[in-house]
């Protein structure tokens, strides 16, 4: 994919566009840009441009003086180079000049000095001065930066500028006769200073040693931090501003960014921003260094303003140097704050309750009163941040017009505790907090809405006999417009006696409106409305439900089901006519459906093999959506665009794995797409005209200095027909009438694929252990594939039975490639992973050796909302639980196991390893253990991947 780099009609030459490029720097320049005309790099033979010799360049580089000069020149910022002078450049850089390598298009505006053809040379004709033209010209990335604030800086000057008598360009001329009839522009100059990234340039060909083997040692970098591979450092570039400008950070500076030139301006001044902080009269100086320095902000819906804490408590700083305010004095920790959306509030919880404050007047109002260390407002508690919300806790949402809030309020008296215990000082300490595992009494919750008014919280209502509080989840709340039609609707009393209808599709109407209220301002000014995803707490079903007023009882438009379970797929989109578009799997693949405003399904939008990931636009009046699906493959993500009854367009390359942010209305968009072999790049795209500039080429140099093992992807079919995916990375001087010892690497859990169409062949890990000798694979069974709902429901009510099938097929088919050793197969994963290889090697004899690290052993040990999705209860489902329960099966292993357990992981407890444990020891098997005493769910450390890898490397009798 590459953007087009256009000339000005009438100029001689072509535009250059260069491919990869490598780790990130940013450096702020002003520019001189050296054309390869202007050197006599490339001539014109009949109206073609063609490549000269560098005889003609290094001749004149020879006379190059070893010290300045004459006058002593005032640089400018920096030259830039084409990236045609690949060997001039590697000549200064011999002489010692700093040079780095441009990783983005810009296309700005630029002064050319212009000499004629049988013009004298600058340094013959300086006291006339050159001519200078203004004129709009593409930076291409792959050039060459040459900064001027370097030791030879000065030197330099003396054969790029201009007016040097030593200029570099008059040399040529001297030596050549005339300047080469293509040229005119002799060098390119930038009015003001331009931020760049750049990087370090490829190696010089004399530096370029011997590949060196990627060894353990290259796992881990400085005071033991773990590395992950060659992926670069992508360009940050952040939210878009409009249509037109993004925000990027370049020299440790935030920018607003013209999207298709890439001109850039200060968006956050150091100097405006300390001014607006000092305003504070107790802010301490460490507060307003990091603030005025600082790249990532926590932004007011205009951007004009940012949050910053003093301690406990919050303000707003403005970046045009307004004075700062402190919003709250009250103490308390406040979690999860955010701008209304007119950004005149600010709301938060602190001690379970929800607050807001207003900007103008800095008064506190508590929206809820009975929040304590069992009911939380506003905040998730464990489980449903952690198995709902994936892992973000705020659970409140504001009305689009400010005016009121939606929260759930979690009751977890109900629920039983967990105790953790700690093991550091004299006595240690102990964690309790609630957990509720399969089949136990899940926390009760229920959703308000509270306007800024004040006043008690509305808590909406739920028939009880339909939705029982003790089996109901509330999986997603959100707010809907209004059509015209519903707005003001009185509001309704709520008895005992409503019953909503059964058939998913008619409204629930209350019998008594005797008692409405039209003076009530909730409903004179109501122009939203809040939804409600409500499942039971197996998830079998997932009903949307609606409410027109806050007293009346809800509608339900629709009651979503499937073979299996029902996972929330993101939030309807709401169109101004009342309908609505909502992502269903009930087909087995996820697809969108246009429903009108009281639930009938009015048509399929899409449909397919495949399935829809996101929806990222919907253009109501032109019935248009944007989206990024698995069209093209089920490992990668595609663009697309359909209309509500027309066929699916592939917007994006395929192949690969796209992330898209469009931009807030027009038609730009950035893409970071990467794909197997490739390191993650971004692109600028205008939507039906293709990609307009490289924003990120990331070529990662470092790659050229070490010798890879081949990697490669492959599609492994099984007897029953269904084909897995999996990545392989052999041995570097691999030798297929050999038998090499194999490791596999699963992760394996329910709709999580770990082979995708993005970089993969830079794992150190997987290198690491193939130099070593040994055959790395990556594989997906079939649950954790991207190939639709209906692969995923292979493991329902059995997890782990489908998975070891998938794995031992896998195996098979690598022993019958004739070089895998079937002796010396091995795997390990963490979390999921860790319990499929524990599962594996009580299940099975195809595996020597395993490491189960933070490992479910039993599913009755796990959390209710993630295990019952899957296996139902333990109740419901005792002997699906028995055949995936680890512990029930521990007088079967067979190999070596090694478990792996953080001994305060709150997710899942250690207390899972320690039953296994126990199992193998009545049942007289020998096993390795590690525990981390510290280390919760994540454990990331040096020793935990030597642990691994010593583990490995003696499993399968491999020296490193």
């Amino acid at each position: 994919m590459k953007p087009s780099c256009r000339e000005r009609p009438g100029r001689v030459g072509r535009p250059t566009v260069v491919g990869l490029a490598g780790c990130w720097s940013a450096v702020m320049v002003g520019c001189l840009i050296v054309s390869p005309e202007a050197v006599g790099w490339s001539e014109r033979v009949s109206g073609t441009p063609s490549t000269l010799s560098m005889a003609g360049l290094v001749p004149p580089f020879a006379l190059l003086p070893e010290q300045l000069t004459g006058r002593a020149l005032v640089p400018v910022g920096g030259y830039v180079l084409s990236p045609e002078c690949e060997e001039l450049v590697n000549n200064l850089r011999r002489r010692g000049v700093q040079v780095r390598e441009v990783y983005e298009d810009l296309c700005v505006p630029l002064e050319a000095y212009v000499i004629s053809k049988g013009s004298s040379s600058p340094s013959k004709s300086a006291s006339a001065g050159p001519v200078i033209r203004r004129e709009k010209r593409c930076i291409p990335a792959g050039s060459y930066h040459l900064p001027s604030r370097q030791p030879l800086g000065p030197w330099l000057a003396s054969w790029l500028e201009p007016h040097s008598r030593h200029n570099l360009l008059g040399q040529l001329s001297l030596r050549s006769g005339d300047l080469p009839a293509a040229a005119e522009c002799i060098i390119w100059r930038l009015p003001q200073p331009l931020p760049l990234w750049t990087g370090p340039p490829r190696l010089l060909p004399e530096e370029r040693q011997p590949l060196r083997p990627i060894t353990e040692a290259l796992l881990f970098g400085p005071e033991g931090a773990v590395s992950y591979g060659f992926q670069g450092t992508p360009a940050r570039i952040g939210e878009w501003l409009d249509a037109e400008h993004f925000l990027q950070v370049k020299d440790n500076k935030l920018w607003k960014v013209e999207a298709r030139s890439g001109q850039a301006e200060l968006f956050a001044d150091s100097e405006q921003i300390a001014r607006s902080l000092k305003a504070l009269p107790k802010i301490s100086p460490e507060v307003i260094q990091r603030w005025s320095t600082a790249v990532q902000f926590r932004f007011n819906p205009d951007r004009s303003g940012f949050l910053f804490d003093i301690g406990d408590e919050l303000a707003v700083g403005y970046f045009d140097g307004r004075p700062a305010v402190q919003l709250t004095r009250s103490g308390g920790r406040k979690e999860y704050v955010t701008f209304s959306p007119d950004g005149r509030w600010v709301a938060f919880v602190r001690n379970g309750n929800l607050f807001a404050v207003e900007l103008t007047t800095q008064k506190e109002r508590q929206l809820t009163h009975d929040g304590h260390a069992d009911v939380l407002n506003g905040k998730a508690d464990w489980v449903y941040e952690e198995e709902v919300f994936q892992r973000h806790g705020q659970a409140y949402w504001w009305s689009p017009d400010s005016q009121q809030i939606a929260f759930l309020q979690f009751d977890d008296r109900p629920v039983r505790r967990f105790t953790i215990t700690r093991f550091e000082g004299n006595y240690g300490g102990v964690e309790q907090y609630p957990y509720p595992k399969a089949g136990e009494a899940n926390p009760l919750v229920r959703l308000g809405v509270v306007t800024l008014e004040g006043g008690q919280p509305r808590w909406l209502p739920l028939p009880a006999d339909l939705y029982p509080p003790a089996q109901t989840l509330i999986v997603r709340v959100g707010w809907r417009p209004l059509p015209n039609q519903e707005r003001n609707l009185p509001p309704v009393h709520h008895g005992d006696s409503q019953q909503p209808s059964g058939d998913g599709s008619k409204p629930v109407q209350d019998k008594d409106r005797s008692s409405a209220r039209p003076d009530n301002p909730h409903h004179q000014r109501a122009r939203y409305a809040p939804y409600a995803y409500v499942q039971n707490r197996t998830q079998t079903w997932l009903d949307l439900l609606v409410w027109d007023g806050l007293e009346q009882a809800p509608r339900r438009l629709l009651r979503e089901t499937t073979a299996a379970w029902v996972d929330d797929v993101g939030a309807p989109h709401f169109l101004p006519d009342g309908s609505f578009l909502f992502l269903s799997e009930r087909s087995g693949w996820k697809h969108l459906y246009h429903y009108a405003a009281d639930g009938r399904c009015l048509r399929r939008v899409t449909h397919g093999s495949w399935d829809v990931q996101d929806v990222l636009r919907v253009e109501a009046d032109q019935q248009r959506v944007y989206f990024t699906a698995r069209l093209t493959s089920p490992t990668g993500v595609d663009f697309c665009r359909t209309r509500f009854d027309g066929p699916v367009e592939l917007l994006s390359e395929k192949g690969k794995t796209h992330q898209i942010s469009l931009a807030p209305g027009g038609k730009l968009y950035i893409d970071r797409f990467s794909d197997p072999y490739t390191p993650p790049q971004q692109v600028l795209v205008e939507i039906d005209r293709g990609p307009i500039r490289r924003l990120d080429t990331n070529p990662v140099r470092e790659r050229e200095r070490f010798r890879f093992g081949k990697h490669e992807r492959v599609r492994i079919p099984l007897p029953d027909g269904f084909v897995l995916e999996g990545a392989i990375t052999y041995p570097p001087g691999f030798d297929a009438k050999r038998r090499y010892p194999v490791w596999l690497f699963i992760y394996g859990g329910p709709r999580m694929p770990t082979i995708r169409d993005e970089y993969s062949a830079g794992r150190l890990l997987d290198q690491s252990l193939a130099s070593s000798g040994i055959v790395v694979v990556r594989v997906d069974p079939r649950s954790a594939s991207g190939k639709g709902a209906q692969s995923a429901w292979s493991c329902y009510k059995q997890l782990g039975v489908q998975e070891l099938k998938d794995l031992e097929g896998a195996v098979q088919w690598l022993v019958n490639q004739g070089w895998a050793d079937p002796q010396r197969m091995g795997l390990s994963g963490h979390s999921y992973g860790g319990y499929l290889t524990a599962y594996a090697l009580t299940h099975s004899k195809v595996f020597c050796a395993g490491i189960a690290s933070g490992p479910v052993t039993d599913w009755r040990l796990y959390d209710s909302i993630y295990t019952e999705r899957y296996m139902l209860t333990p109740q419901e489902n005792p002997e699906g639980y028995r055949r995936s329960s680890c512990v029930e099966a521990a007088q079967h292993l067979h190999g070596r196991l090694l478990i792996i357990h953080g001994m305060v992981d709150d997710n899942v407890h250690v207390q899972n390893s320690m039953q296994l444990a126990e199992a193998l020891q009545k049942a007289n098997k020998s096993f390795e253990m590690m525990v981390y005493p510290s280390a919760r769910h994540g454990i990331r450390s040096q020793h935990y991947q030597r642990t691994q890898l010593e583990f490995i490397r003696r499993s399968l009798g491999v020296n490193p």
